[in-house]
């Protein structure tokens, strides 16, 4: 195992070296300063080459068969009903509920028809993995005006260790971060064409339908437009952009009227309900650490990178990528703010092809003062390029234990649950849980979402905050007489408190899973008996 894990990071190191090459080398490849992206197929092949070396030897110590978060599995059980039932819903019956990204699970349940689910979850996650690197290649080109800031900000992107870790997480964010990254780059291109506009639209509606952060993405890029072209009373510019928005808002308007009259909410029930569930006494914030992680990249000497990164905004006058990432941390902050930290601050992971993209500028930027001194320009490009493409890549080496370990822990805590929950229940017999998506996919049982993330009744009565939380949670299980109860002992011991004295029905611990390897966290389950003074169903 050793050697194997040195094997990979030379992968990793060789390909720095490989993207360093292509840098020193650009000005001899024949590539355009403008033009269509069939032009540029050389350097594009080679760098999706790269991305799917280093992304085969991200993944290759892992379980191949199993996904990092008990979240992923509720995605694909949605999926997985839209394939076989053509029901957008986690549960079937329960339309919407539990659906945060109505267009990734729609994609991933319709290619499932030809290659399941699961298969088609990961090739749906390498897919946008490479239209993301391809989309920051072109926007740092774009805005450096030079052909070699397409692999610097490409090669960011492909040893990027939050874009890596998405590919096995089976959720959405691999695709959010391509529509993220592409949303900006044909804002910027600003084509006004009607093909142009159509484009541009759609993308930014597929954005808002893959993550509720795509509404702040099209009022950012839209907004700075808009504010463009009227303070250079261009009209026709104005009108291209306020055409791209009504496509988008034509796009996304569906889905909005479907989860207002389902769940009573303008976008997916589920942000309320973690919401409501985790911050029902009051706010809990994220470590200090924790709440930039990607974007600074808090490992090592890669840091250095989202310094690099926050300093080309600022210098390159980016207000769009300024205002959708004040808008995205503002909103977490307001409204759910430890959910920064939550799965390994994935919510940040998109990001990371904005940290790649203006990481790139800041080089290129700096690197042009120099110009009219050849030496010294060339210096500064590879002392920049020197300082950001090997540390990205350690630090991915970091984001690749963390998978590793992710994965493992699906294989040998969260599996082994719902082998126990199988063996100590029977078909038609239900299960509570605050954790569903495992037990929903596997299990074959009905399964009470305490959380209400799957189930818009229970989210309701958790917002109604008719007692403290822990009445509520227990009204909920004395009305549905769940078979057994699943508990994380830390969360039931610290502040769920269902089962001291007092509780209505009566409490067995059957079983108890080993600890969870990245948390120390574990599970309880245990049988339920109700008496007839207890609240009928």
């Amino acid at each position: 195992m050793p050697r194997r894990r040195a094997n990979i990071g030379a992968v990793f190191y060789l390909a720095v070296l490989a993207v360093l090459a292509c840098l020193i080398l650009g000005s001899a490849i024949p590539w355009p300063k403008e033009g269509p992206l069939s032009r540029r197929w050389p350097i594009v092949i080679a760098v999706l080459v790269f991305a799917t070396i280093v992304a085969v030897a991200f993944g290759r110590d892992a379980p191949r068969d199993f996904f990092t978060f008990d979240d992923s599995y509720i995605s694909l059980a949605a999926a997985r009903n839209v394939a076989e039932h053509f029901e957008l819903a986690v549960v079937r019956g329960r339309l919407l509920q539990g659906v945060t990204s109505p267009l990734h699970v729609v994609i991933v349940g319709l290619a499932g028809l030809a290659v399941g689910v699961e298969p088609a979850a990961r090739l749906v996650s390498f897919a946008a993995f490479l239209f993301a690197i391809v989309g920051a290649g072109l926007y740092a080109e774009r805005i450096a005006r030079d052909r070699r800031a397409f692999a610097l900000a490409a090669g960011l992107c492909v040893f990027g260790g939050p874009m890596l870790y998405d590919l096995g997480n089976g959720m959405e964010t691999s695709l959010f971060t391509a529509l993220l990254i592409w949303t900006f780059y044909l804002a910027d291109v600003d084509d006004r064409s009607r093909r142009g506009f159509i484009v541009r639209g759609v993308v930014s509606g597929a954005a808002m339908l893959t993550r509720p952060e795509g509404l702040f993405l099209l009022a950012a890029t839209h907004g700075a437009a808009a504010l463009r072209h009227l303070y250079k009373k261009d009209r026709e510019g104005l009108g291209s952009f306020v055409k791209s928005g009504a496509i988008a808002a034509a796009v996304y308007a569906p889905f909005l009227v479907a989860n207002l009259i389902v769940t009573g909410h303008p976008i997916s029930g589920t942000v309320s309900a973690k919401a409501v569930f985790f911050n029902f006494d009051a706010a809990q914030f994220p470590d200090p650490g924790d709440l930039l992680k990607p974007l600074t990249l808090m490992f090592f000497t890669a840091r250095i990178v989202g310094y690099v990164a926050l300093a080309g905004f600022v210098l390159r006058r980016r207000f769009a990528e300024i205002l959708f990432l004040a808008a995205f941390y503002l909103s977490y902050l307001i409204k759910f703010p430890d959910a920064l930290n939550h799965y390994r601050a994935r919510y940040q992971h998109p990001l990371w092809t904005l940290v790649a993209v203006a990481a790139a500028v800041a080089i290129f930027w700096a690197a042009g003062r120099l110009r009219e001194r050849r030496a010294w320009h060339a210096a500064a490009l590879g002392a920049g390029a020197l300082a950001l493409l090997p540390a990205t890549a350690h630090a991915s080496q970091v984001y690749r234990w963390e998978y590793n370990t992710d994965v493992r822990d699906t294989v040998e805590y969260l599996i082994p649950m719902v082998t126990a929950v199988k063996g100590y229940s029977r078909a038609g017999e239900s299960v509570a849980a605050h954790d569903v998506g495992a037990l929903t996919y596997f299990s074959g049982r009905d399964v009470v979402d305490i959380v209400g993330l799957t189930d818009v009744s229970v989210a309701k009565q958790l917002a109604a905050k008719a007692g403290t939380r822990t009445m509520t949670l227990r009204r909920i299980l004395a009305e549905r007489r769940p078979r057994l109860l699943v508990l994380i002992r830390d969360w039931e011991e610290d502040w769920l408190h269902l089962l001291v004295r007092g509780a209505p029905g009566r409490f067995t611990r059957i079983w108890s899973s080993p600890p969870n390897k990245g948390t120390g966290a574990i599970y309880d389950l245990y049988r339920c008996q109700w008496t007839t003074s207890d609240p009928a169903p």
